[in-house]
């Protein structure tokens, strides 16, 4: 993946950089906490152009999409969206992503940039046999997100019609001649969110407008610290951090979201049915509420007694609370919501 179209307007901004899933990115603009308070307040503007999209076009694309995840694309409108899973014929992950039907015959799909050469080099052993065609076209298209209790109004003072947009709604758009898509995701903070993809080229302009559009009503620039404290705290998972390939997507709490038990065959598919319907995965993935203000260190051993039953994969200082939070992958048969733990010498809780 190539760097940001935005480096140079991070840099001046005095933004503090790091690695996150191989890439670098930008972690703060140099006070978290007021990052943390726009996202819960007002609305925070995040850039994602490190994550990755794919074009899925022709009569077969639907089907194909179908066959090679867990989701029900066959029966997906245009102008709808999913949440869903690749999956290798084992059942485990090889990225989690979103489908978008942009038309009858079109798709996009959204990941993680990480994701795209192993996605494709499995794709590309099946895609050639279909009536269908795969564009990667992350290096034309960019992503960022908007989010917080402001998101939408946001937008709409753009001229970007979002109020009526239900999540997993997408439309198209348009920023002052500038073609956006809108994809409405799950809240991943705990807010309302909104994907914006458009031009790489185009990239900046967007940013620009929101960052000065914005200002006066408290939405500023976020990095990833405060973007990763507040989807701990509301629970979501982030591929390459809590997610990788060697977890099933029923480990990671995705099957709600992300797995339809009605479409029929797929790749994984009979792992994944048979762990739902005659067994039980080893691990889960929990929300934990954590005693004391500071985050938990990442790796840190979760036990129970003098048993270690888990591990710590993502973790967030408290705000505005006396508890911080953190996500832990945890024993079967310990995952039930008010299970008590503990993480070093401090007390912690299963939440749901």
């Amino acid at each position: 993946m190539s760097e940001s179209p935005l480096k140079s307007r991070h840099g001046a901004a005095g933004a503090g950089t790091g690695l996150e899933d191989g890439v670098e990115v930008t972690l703060d603009f140099g006070d978290v906490a007021a990052e943390r308070r726009a996202i819960v307040e007002a609305a925070g503007l995040l850039d994602l152009s490190d994550r990755a999209l794919l074009q899925f076009e022709g009569p077969d694309a639907a089907r194909f999409l179908h066959n090679m995840s867990t989701q029900d694309i066959q029966g997906l409108a245009v102008g709808r969206a999913a949440y869903m899973v690749f999956a290798t014929k084992k059942g485990k992950m090889i990225s989690d992503a979103h489908v978008l039907r942009v038309a009858d015959e079109s798709f996009l799909v959204e990941l993680p940039g990480s994701r795209v050469e192993p996605l494709t080099g499995t794709l590309g052993k099946y895609i050639a046999l279909e009536n269908a065609e795969l564009i990667d076209r992350s290096g034309e298209l960019g992503e960022l997100l908007v989010t917080g209790p402001a998101a939408v109004e946001e937008l709409t003072k753009a001229g970007i019609a979002a109020s009526d947009l239900e999540v997993f709604d997408h439309r198209e758009a348009d920023l002052g001649g500038i073609t956006v898509r809108v994809l409405r995701p799950e809240p991943w903070t705990g807010q309302p969110t909104m994907l914006l993809i458009t031009s790489r080229e185009r990239l900046a302009d967007v940013w620009d407008h929101f960052v000065e559009a914005g200002a006066s009503a408290g939405l500023r620039p976020i990095g990833r610290t405060a973007f990763h404290a507040a989807r701990v705290e509301a629970g979501f998972p982030w591929f390459g951090i809590d997610m990788d390939e060697e977890r099933l997507p029923m480990e990671a709490g995705l099957e709600p979201r992300a797995i339809s038990y009605t479409k029929g065959c797929y790749v994984g598919q009979e792992v994944i049915a048979r762990v739902k319907y005659k067994g039980h995965v080893n691990r889960h993935l929990v929300r934990l509420a954590v005693e004391g203000a500071a985050a938990v260190d990442i790796g840190a051993e979760v036990r129970l007694g003098d048993d270690t039953i888990g591990q710590v994969t993502s973790a967030a200082p408290a705000f505005g609370t006396e508890r911080s939070a953190a996500l832990a992958y945890l024993k079967h048969g310990h995952e039930a919501s008010g299970t008590a733990v503990q993480i070093g010498d401090r007390e912690a809780v299963v939440i749901v």
